[in-house]
């Protein structure tokens, strides 16, 4: 008899903190709802981040995107493009040659603007993107590698 009221207390109080998290999710404009662990510069730290599930995607597609394109053998030419001919960095397509895996780890976003940090755990790095948000799209003017 009392295993079941507290059995049920327990149930009551989970599915209450679970409503309450995603009440709080669905009204937050953040993207990172929490965050702990090393920063996101540092490759080998370990950070937990809990995204919230209601965010607007858009960025991240448009990243996905571009990280699939650099993946190809048209990296360089893609990263020379985006500084205009100017000097760009090889370790981008180092680091991106040969690597099948990916994991958000960060996200920043501002009024103009959002960064993705993307950890690449088979070349111990961090990919840096940022997104600027044009008229009509998202577009990429600048990408880097910590490691």
């Amino acid at each position: 008899m009392w295993a079941g009221r507290i059995a049920a207390g327990v149930v009551l109080a989970t599915a209450l903190a679970i409503g309450a998290f995603l009440f709080y999710a669905h009204h937050s404009k953040e993207a990172v709802l929490f965050y702990y662990g090393a920063a996101p510069e540092v490759p080998q730290g370990r950070v937990i981040v809990i995204f919230n599930p209601f965010r607007n995607r858009d960025s991240e597609n448009t990243a996905e995107r571009f990280i699939r394109d650099l993946r190809t053998g048209d990296c360089q030419r893609i990263v020379q493009s985006m500084n205009r001919g100017t000097d760009y960095d090889p370790r981008v397509c180092l680091v991106m040659h040969d690597t099948a895996k990916h994991s958000l780890v960060w996200r920043e976003d501002r009024e103009q603007d959002c960064m993705l940090v993307y950890r690449i755990p088979e070349k111990q790095a961090n990919l840096w993107i940022t997104l600027r948000r044009d008229e009509s799209r998202l577009e990429v003017p600048w990408v880097s590698v910590v490691r």
